[in-house]
């Protein structure tokens, strides 16, 4: 079974140029999901994650 964190990096970088806003949703939760479980070097790329949603 994958781990929350691999979830939101599979889901983030499925993401095509200009995501829908539900797809957006899922990253979204799937990041905060993982959050809470993550090691340092993973909550460092979850942050980089949550930066390339909101561009």
């Amino acid at each position: 079974m994958e781990n929350f964190f691999d979830r939101a990096k599979k889901k983030v970088q499925g993401l095509t140029n200009k995501p829908s806003q539900d797809d957006s949703a899922t990253a979204q939760e799937a990041i905060q999901s993982a959050y809470n479980d993550a090691s340092a070097e993973e909550k460092q790329q979850l942050q980089d994650f949550q930066q390339k949603l909101d561009q």
